[in-house]
């Protein structure tokens, strides 16, 4: 009996691992296995969720890329609009300037004339000033004697006369 004493024992002992196995599966699928699939599923969802949000920056990467390319055109523009309003704003600086220059001109010019004729006429009446006290002079030296003077009367009479006639 021995043999069958062994027998029996093995037979037992691998009803209790088979029990024991089978216990152990019971429990890993109505304790462990739940959680380990909630894990999972919650691990997926999170990884769904990482991808969809890779996605979304991924996306949105690409709007702020066309916007900073936007506003990088924009920022061109307005950098050529800049540059061009310095040029007209030079080229109109130039003009005041030459302006400025010409009516300079214009009154160093108005001064220079003004200058002139009144050295003119200073010198016009110093001139005629000094012709009548010459000629004052003159003609009464001329005209000292009386003959010399109905004579000179005689001749402006006869000239007249003569341009009259």
């Amino acid at each position: 009996m021995f043999i069958n004493e062994t027998v029996i024992a093995i037979v037992f002992r691998l009803f209790n691992f088979s029990l024991i196995l089978a216990l152990g599966a019971y429990a890993f699928k109505q304790y462990v296995l739940p959680e380990i699939m909630i894990a999972m599923a919650k691990t997926e969802s999170e990884k769904d969720f990482l991808v969809e949000q890779r996605r979304l920056l991924g996306q949105r990467q690409g709007e702020l890329d066309q916007l900073i390319e936007q506003e990088a055109l924009l920022c061109e523009q307005f950098k050529k609009k800049v540059d061009d309003w310095k040029l007209v704003v030079e080229k109109e600086r130039l003009l005041e300037k030459n302006e400025l220059k010409d009516r300079l001109v214009a009154i160093e010019k108005k001064q220079s004339k003004k200058e002139e004729y009144r050295e003119e006429v200073l010198l016009q009446r110093f001139v005629a000033n000094q012709v009548t006290k010459d000629l004052e002079i003159s003609l009464s030296k001329h005209f000292e004697n009386e003959d010399m003077g109905a004579d000179y009367l005689e001749k402006i009479v006869h000239f007249m006369n003569e341009r009259v006639l």
